[in-house]
């Protein structure tokens, strides 16, 4: 009996301080209205998607509404339409929302509508964040945070009546508070130097954020082993309080 207790004290307590889950594998598709169950090929991904054509989250129908810029009815032309070059570095960044399977290690469990996870501070190559805010940092916009920011009327995302169109460098700054704070820090500002995704790339030379994704794993495998002694050493006590007590 005291054995049961002590294990359903020790239960109990770690659950309280461990939280969140781990997707403790190379590819995952995020549970989201338009997501694949599991990350497989395609026949053909549209535009700025192709990359993920081997290995995608995404269907090619998804691709096409990346492409035509209305995924989720969400309007990126709320202040006016964004410049060629700006709109392409936010299609990629959709494209990698939708399609990619490399996320799973950054992936946190909410509640909405349209999805029940999303990814939080996955590590952005500071190059490629730096080109993307040099691109649209004439462009403009009402809303820091996407997607807290704006009315949402008639199904789409609106300016606040009280809000004003300024240029995205007047928004935030510098690129690191762009790329981090517009999805609400889905994006983590990251040395190249560093372990760090690819919003893009060459699909003949491979993906290069799976070995990025790899990297995470080891790291959170290490984290995980630290836990189970933890775990061990948190039952143990566990037990002697219960000893101390009957």
């Amino acid at each position: 009996m005291k054995f049961i207790i002590a294990f359903l004290l020790t239960y109990f307590l770690f659950s309280s301080i461990v939280f969140g889950k781990i997707r403790n594998t190379e590819k995952y598709c995020l549970d989201g209205k338009y997501h694949k169950y599991s990350p497989g090929p395609e026949s053909s991904l549209f535009s700025e998607c192709t990359p993920w054509k081997n290995q995608s989250c995404c269907t090619e129908n998804t691709t096409i509404s990346i492409n035509e810029m209305n995924l989720h009815n969400f309007s990126f032309t709320h202040c006016e339409k964004l410049s060629t070059a700006c709109e392409k570095h936010f299609k990629r960044d959709l494209c990698f929302y939708e399609c990619s399977p490399n996320i799973g290690p950054w992936v946190v469990t909410i509640n909405m509508k349209i999805r029940q996870e999303r990814f939080y501070k996955v590590p952005l190559c500071h190059s490629e964040c730096d080109q993307w805010f040099e691109d649209c940092k004439f462009d403009k916009t009402c809303a820091k945070i996407w997607t807290k920011d704006f009315k949402w009327e008639n199904g789409t995302n609106r300016c606040h009546p009280d809000s004003q169109c300024i240029t995205i460098e007047k928004m935030y700054g510098n690129a690191k508070n762009f790329c981090e704070m517009v999805w609400d820090h889905s994006w983590e500002y990251t040395p190249d130097d560093k372990p760090c995704m690819k919003i893009w790339f060459d699909p003949k030379k491979g993906n290069p954020n799976n070995y990025v994704t790899k990297l995470k794993l080891t790291e959170l495998a290490r984290v995980s082993s630290g836990s189970k002694i933890s775990r061990i050493h948190l039952f143990l006590f566990t037990i002697s309080v219960v000893n101390a007590i009957f």
